[in-house]
């Protein structure tokens, strides 16, 4: 609720072992059509994955993986012996799917963790559904690409959360961006949130998106109880919470 409903004097966190044997395959693909293809023989199968990643082209060249359209990076980490039979079905369905695979290194992920634009950028987080995580990257990459911008993409492909990086540009074609992108996945449970931007965009662009009436009211009286005097970062959340 970032910082409105209170405030944490203490945490307690679970901690696991590191696993004993891990390893990463980067599967590439001519669209990112295929690459939601082979991330639903994923989903469906009895893979047990730590990671699995999907990236548009500008994401992988900045990870320096490539140039192929979309890639998928899927890491396992468990006994060794699991992981490379593991490894074997992943193999068979990047090739299935049409994609090409490679082992990577680990650092692999230090450089993934840097993809995105630098931090003037307008960054989005979108919320889609697993089975349409591909569908919803491609449609950001067409509405950024009318605005004269490249889409910087990566995200979760099995939760279906997306992250989308652009350089800025006109204040309307943000908004249009945005709209389109909510037309998308509103009507399937998703959500389109402004996670950074300039000042400006918030004047012509809601941040938050719309919200069901009966949550928004359940979010206020939460609001009420807890921060009645409004002392914790007021305005800060949806609906000016």
């Amino acid at each position: 609720a970032l910082g409105t409903l209170g405030v944490l004097g203490e945490l307690t966190l679970r901690l696991h072992p590191m696993p004993e044997f891990e390893a990463t395959w980067l599967a590439s693909f001519e669209d990112l059509a295929a690459a939601q293809a082979f991330v639903a023989r994923l989903i469906d199968s009895t893979v047990q994955p730590t990671r699995v990643e999907i990236l548009n082209r500008a994401a992988l060249t900045a990870c320096g993986g490539g140039e192929a359209s979309a890639a998928v990076a899927v890491s396992i980490g468990t006994a060794e012996e699991a992981v490379r039979a593991q490894g074997q079905t992943v193999a068979r369905f990047a090739g299935a799917t049409g994609a090409t695979l490679a082992p990577l290194d680990t650092r692999f992920w230090t450089a993934y963790e840097g993809a995105m634009a630098p931090s003037e950028a307008v960054l989005l987080h979108v919320a889609t559904l697993p089975t349409q995580v591909g569908e919803t990257a491609a449609e950001a990459e067409r509405a950024v690409a009318a605005a004269g911008a490249v889409a910087t993409i990566t995200g979760s492909a099995v939760l279906g959360g997306l992250s989308v990086a652009f350089s800025v540009v006109e204040l309307h074609a943000v908004r249009r961006i945005v709209e389109r992108l909510r037309e998308l996945t509103g009507p399937i449970g998703g959500s389109v949130l402004i996670h950074r931007a300039p000042a400006a965009v918030r004047a012509v662009v809601d941040p938050w998106g719309p919200v069901e009436p009966g949550a928004f009211a359940l979010m206020r009286g939460l609001k009420d109880e807890f921060d009645a005097k409004r002392v914790l970062n007021p305005g800060r959340f949806v609906g000016g919470l």
